[in-house]
């Protein structure tokens, strides 16, 4: 008698792999909004926080160059996140693996974009 035929319900990788593709729902539904929200802040903040002091529509910025760029460093931090975790929810749901490689990289980017945006708020360096 022949054994019966694995169904994807035994299949412990069957379930790995659903769970790694609603995971990587989950970042894309997180990353999105966090991109575009960003995206639109740094458009419209990035005028008055390069000049500090000078009137735009009916805001003002009044805090000092450095302190300006400070703020956008850490925008931009924010922003590069949210483009990785839509990448790396983008590559889970397609391949329903989590892909150590492009976790990888996307823990590289968002991190140095991060250290990056830290050092300058703090010490002021580029």
């Amino acid at each position: 008698m022949l054994p019966p035929e694995p169904s994807d319900q035994d299949d412990p990788r069957a379930a790995t792999r659903g769970r790694m593709r609603f995971m990587g729902g989950v970042l894309v539904l997180l990353g999105v909004p966090l991109a575009v929200g960003m995206g639109i802040l740094l458009r419209v903040m990035a005028p008055m926080l390069l000049h500090p002091n000078v009137q735009y529509a009916s805001s003002r910025f009044t805090g000092d160059r450095n302190t300006g760029l400070g703020i956008l460093a850490l925008l931009c931090a924010v922003f590069v996140f949210g483009i990785v975790a839509t990448g790396l929810g983008l590559w889970r749901v397609a391949t329903g693996r989590f892909g150590s490689l492009p976790a990888a990289i996307g823990v590289l980017l968002a991190g140095t974009a991060f250290v990056f945006a830290v050092t300058y708020v703090l010490f002021g360096l580029p």
